[in-house]
C-alpha cells in the first residue's frame, strides 16, 4: 500500500477520496492506483482522443477514485465502476462527492456490483482497467473470464500489477485464453514511477486495430517521444504509419528478415521529421511483407 502524504492525491488529480478501510482492502489507494491515475492525467490529450465516446469499465475499484479520475480526464466516455457489494457505498460516495469535477453528463459514471466469472453486465466495453486485481492466483481465471466476457471486439484492457505478488501464472493463463499482453515501457510512464516493482499491462485479443497497444502502450502518437513534432493524432500521420499502428507495436519480420523488428517509435520519428529525416510516405518492401503476413494477406 502506498504511504500517502497530505496532498499526494491532489498532486495527481483534483478528484478527492475519503479512505474507509472498514469496507475492505479497496478502501484506500494502493501504489498501482496512483501510477495509472498519473498515466491518465499526464496523457490527457491522448486519453481524450482514444477514449472519446467509448464505454469504460473499472474492475475491482474498491473506492471509485481511479474511475472518477478517468471520467474527469475524458469528457464524454461512459464509466462503469465495479467491485463487490461491500465496496459500493464508498464507490458511490466518491463519485457523488466529485461530480462537480466531472465534466459533461453527470449520469455517465455509475457504480455496480460485479463478481468476476459469476455476473455479467449488459453490453461490451471498449476499455477495461483495474489495479492490483491479479495479486492472488485464484483470481486469475475469473478475472480473465470477466475480461473476455466484457471486452468489445476491438477493445483493450489496462491492468496494473505488482511484480512481487502477481505470478507468471497470470500471464500463462492470458496466453492460454488467446489474449496477448504487453508491458507499457518504462519511458512512457510518469518519470517518478519508472524502475519500480509495478507495471502497467495492456491486454487485448491481438486483433488488428484494437484500441490498446497502438493507443496506450506503443505511444506511436505520444507527444513526449516526438518533442519536435508536437502532439498529433493518428490521422495526422502518413497512411503507412497508421497501418503500422493498427498492426501493433514492434512488428516482428520473422526468420526471412533476420528477426528484425519494426520499431514504431523510430518510424514515428522518421514520419514526422522529428528524428532529422524527411518523412516517408510509403511502406518499405519489408514492412509491406510483414504487415501482409500479420493480416494473413499476400
Amino acid at each position: 500500500m502506498s504511504a500517502l502524504a497530505p496532498g499526494d492525491l491532489q498532486a495527481i488529480s483534483p478528484i478527492t477520496l475519503t479512505e474507509d478501510w472498514d469496507c475492505g482492502i479497496g478502501g484506500g489507494i494502493w501504489s498501482n492506483g496512483l501510477v495509472l491515475a498519473s498515466y491518465f492525467t499526464e496523457n490527457k490529450a491522448l486519453m481524450q482522443e482514444r477514449l472519446k465516446g467509448t464505454r469504460c469499465l473499472e474492475l475491482g475499484s474498491g473506492n471509485g477514485w481511479l474511475a472518477a479520475v478517468l471520467a474527469s480526464v475524458v469528457v464524454d466516455c461512459e464509466v462503469v465502476v465495479t467491485d463487490t457489494k461491500e465496496h459500493l457505498p464508498l464507490m458511490e460516495k466518491t463519485v457523488v462527492t466529485n461530480l462537480d469535477k466531472i465534466p459533461g453528463d453527470k449520469n455517465r459514471v455509475s457504480c455496480a456490483e460485479l463478481l468476476w466469472g459469476e455476473q455479467t453486465l449488459p453490453g461490451k466495453f471498449d476499455f477495461i482497467f483495474g489495479t492490483d486485481v491479479a495479486y492472488r492466483d485464484y483470481l486469475h481465471v475469473p478475472l480473465i473470464d470477466c475480461l473476455k466476457t466484457h471486452l468489445s471486439k476491438e477493445g483493450s484492457a489496462m491492468i496494473g500489477v505488482c511484480m512481487h505478488d502477481t505470478t507468471t501464472h497470470f500471464f500463462d493463463r492470458l496466453k492460454e485464453q488467446g489474449l496477448v499482453y504487453e508491458r507499457v515501457r518504462d519511458e512512457l510512464m510518469p518519470e517518478r514511477y519508472r524502475g519500480q516493482l509495478f507495471a502497467m499491462i495492456i491486454i487485448d485479443d491481438g486483433a488488428a486495430g484494437s484500441v490498446g497497444r497502438p493507443a496506450l502502450a506503443t505511444a506511436l502518437v505520444d507527444y513526449r517521444l516526438l518533442p519536435n513534432a508536437g502532439y498529433k493524432g493518428l490521422s495526422s500521420y502518413p497512411a503507412w504509419v497508421n497501418r503500422l499502428a493498427k498492426s501493433g507495436g514492434g512488428v516482428k519480420f520473422g526468420e526471412d528478415y533476420d528477426n528484425k523488428y519494426c520499431d514504431p517509435v523510430r518510424e514515428a520519428f522518421e514520419a514526422t521529421g522529428a528524428g532529422g529525416r524527411k518523412g516517408k510516405k510509403e511502406l518499405t518492401e519489408k514492412q509491406r511483407a510483414a504487415l501482409a503476413k500479420l493480416k494473413g494477406g499476400k
